[in-house]
């Protein structure tokens, strides 16, 4: 008797390939059908799980009460998350930060280090504070470690955020979702990746949802009816005066400080604040009259995104990326101080860690395999390193420079760049994993509507498979998640330990190609 017929897969996207391009692996032919009842169960049991399910985990996830005292809000998190904390040790990490950025100056260093004891004494608001005091208090950290963990963090981030037209096949239209992996070299930080979900009152509805650290009360990613954010790492800013570069530096201090707020402070507000139409003016906050019906509560409708971006741009501001989704269009700010160049887009926006104007202006100076042993495995080692920047004269209309710096020398010396070659480096990672994205969602979006010609989206599986390429999710990143602003919940969310996304051999890559 003749075997039956094998019907051959369509092209797979493989999910860790060692290409730094999306590639398609060949055509492979489907085993014959099983005979009996007993061998059908066996396949099935046998079947494995998408590469998403194997790797990582879902986060601890708890409801923080927006009505209790800001300094008790986080008390029943605490002994959950205490050992983790411990084990992620802020105070070594922090003092491996000013070591990194003073490697030949123990005098200065030793100086750095008094200087945060008595100065990081608070944020900029109030209530962030107050939550801070609270947490320092329950956990033994001490306060400037948590002030600083809240100011410096934004500045080492490398990320890959974005919005893509989603369609779920459940409604009649589809809307965007909001996709994100977050990059770091701390690895210890792993352990207190946390998910809260926010309420006005006990037991009340969810107002809005956060990924991030555990003691970090600043938004990094977040998400409520009808807005998701993130933020991404911005090594540029505008120097092309002197007066642009002080007042950037003036800017810098004053949030060390606590007398101006960190830019994921002010993510927090633009997700948590009152719709437009209920907020107060100025005179309003301060004058005691005011009736228990006036008063403006946390709602859940769609923010005013004229009124978001016209605030950010003319704010004063570090550099960052900040990318934006509402169920309509996706929105990335290019924020610089005072100023922000805007994209948007209705299908698909993706940001990472570079100007749109640089992609034209971009050529390859470093060796590919160079790359691959360095950015790729060690993403992290520029973006510490470009913090601290020089002072060479850049011109206003050219696209910006990364600066140079006097950073982490250990690393520097071991991957042996010039300051050009790791510029170079950041931004040929930065485009490849923009490319990367956009690529596989084309792919993506042609297959969908070979089977439903009038998609206009893709599905939560495209996007997870945008998410799993070796060139978006890698050894640094801490976690991923997908946000749904149309419904302001979190889709899909993992967190990853050290060595979960370590990049596939060549033996084992037909075991990690996922059928498309």
């Amino acid at each position: 008797m003749e075997p039956p017929l094998q019907t051959p897969q369509p092209p797979t996207h493989r999910y860790n390939t060692r290409s730094r391009n999306t590639t398609t692996i060949p055509p492979a032919k489907l085993p014959p059908e099983p005979s009996t009842p007993e061998a059908s169960r066996k396949q099935t049991i046998t079947a494995s799980p998408p590469p998403w399910e194997l790797h990582g985990r879902p986060p601890p996830r708890f409801t923080v009460d927006l009505s209790l005292p800001p300094e008790h809000r986080y008390d029943h998190i605490i002994p959950h998350m205490k050992p983790a904390l411990e084990q992620g040790d802020v105070l070594g990490l922090f003092s491996s930060l000013i070591s990194s950025v003073t490697p030949n100056a123990p005098l200065l260093r030793a100086s750095l280090h008094l200087l945060t004891r008595v100065a990081f004494r608070r944020v900029h608001s109030d209530e962030e504070t107050a939550e801070l005091r609270g947490i320092s208090r329950s956990t033994g950290q001490p306060m400037y470690l948590l002030v600083a963990f809240n100011v410096l963090l934004d500045l080492l981030l490398g990320c890959t955020s974005g919005g893509v037209r989603y369609d779920d096949g459940s409604s009649s239209r589809s809307h965007m979702v909001h996709f994100r992996t977050l990059d770091w070299s701390m690895d210890p930080l792993r352990h207190i990746v946390i998910e809260l979900d926010f309420v006005t009152h006990r037991d009340g509805p969810v107002i809005a949802t956060t990924v991030g650290y555990f003691g970090y009360v600043g938004v990094i990613t977040g998400v409520r009816k009808g807005l998701s954010l993130s933020l991404n790492h911005r090594a540029t800013h505008d120097r092309s005066t002197l007066s642009k570069r002080l007042s950037y530096r003036w800017h810098q201090v004053m949030v060390l400080l606590g007398q101006r707020p960190s830019i994921s402070s002010t993510l927090r507000h633009h997700l948590f604040t009152t719709s437009p139409a209920t907020r107060r003016s100025p005179k309003q906050k301060h004058n005691p009259i005011i009736t228990k019906r006036e008063k403006p509560q946390p709602t859940t409708t769609t923010p005013d995104m004229p009124t978001i971006l016209n605030a950010l741009t003319h704010a004063p501001s570090t550099a960052a990326y900040l990318i934006f989704c509402t169920p309509t269009a996706a929105y990335a700010l290019e924020q610089d101080n005072h100023t922000a160049r805007i994209h948007t887009s209705s299908t698909l926006l993706t940001t990472c860690n570079h100007d749109v104007a640089e992609e034209d202006s971009f050529t390859q100076l470093v060796p590919t395999n160079r790359v691959s042993t360095t950015v790729k495995e060690h993403r992290w080692i520029p973006f510490l390193s470009s913090s601290s920047p020089s002072e060479s004269p850049q011109a206003p209309t050219a696209s910006p420079s990364f600066e140079e710096s006097d950073g982490d020398s250990e690393s520097s010396a071991s991957v042996d760049f010039t300051a050009e070659e790791i510029a170079q480096l950041i931004l040929e990672d930065s485009i490849t994993r923009k490319e990367t994205v956009n690529s596989v969602w084309a792919s993506r979006l042609e297959q969908r509507r070979l089977r439903k010609p009038s998609s206009d989206g893709v599905g939560l599986e495209d996007v997870l498979h945008m998410l799993g390429a070796e060139e978006i999710s890698g050894e640094p990143t801490h976690y991923a998640v997908v946000m749904d602003p149309e419904h302001g919940k979190v889709l899909w969310r993992r967190v990853y330990d050290v060595g979960e996304l370590e990049p596939a051999s060549d033996s084992d890559s037909d075991l990690d190609s996922v059928s498309a």
